[in-house]
């Protein structure tokens, strides 16, 4: 029974719709079909304006990505050209710097070597200038033991003794 009234209400509305609408029912569906083809292809022409743009902006930062991304390997490679050349700049002044410093030390050595060997030669000198003074002296000495010499020779003796040592050091 419960399908029997089920039946009966839809007949009902049925009835009621043609009642109330008659055929403008028909002009409506009509008219709303209308619009439904109407609305459709102007969503499908916004639904393909809308990919199109998409696609666009899509072409678009796939360009602006590559842009950066060889701009990032262009940078990239000149900071590597830029340190290689710093690299070659740095070994190369440091090459320079321990050629100046093997130089110097070179010089330094020899100068040292000079410097000695000079003072080796000056007390050499020395040494046999004050021999030969300690011989002339003792010679004189013995000489005026000897012969009993007054003061005044002895001055006189002293004093040529004294010029000889002055000329001696000063050679």
């Amino acid at each position: 029974m419960a399908t029997d009234n089920t039946g009966k209400e839809g007949e009902n509305l049925s009835r009621i719709r043609d009642i109330l609408f008659g055929e403008d029912l028909e002009g409506i569906e009509q008219k709303l079909e209308v619009f439904k083809s109407e609305n459709l292809a102007t969503f499908e022409k916004l639904q393909q304006d809308l990919d199109l743009r998409l696609m666009k902006t899509e072409q678009l930062l796939e360009q602006k990505d590559k842009k950066a991304d060889d701009t990032q390997k262009k940078t990239a490679q000149e900071q590597k050209t830029i340190n290689q050349d710093f690299k070659q700049e740095f070994v190369k002044i440091n090459n320079q710097l321990k050629t100046e410093n093997e130089k110097i030390n070179t010089a330094f050595k020899s100068e040292i070597k000079n410097i000695t060997t000079e003072i080796s030669k000056l007390k050499t000198s020395l040494e046999e200038t004050v021999e030969s003074v300690k011989k002339d002296l003792s010679e004189k000495i013995e000489l005026l033991n000897n012969s009993k010499t007054d003061k005044e020779t002895l001055a006189d003796i002293f004093s040529k003794l004294g010029n000889e040592l002055r000329k001696q050091t000063k050679n």
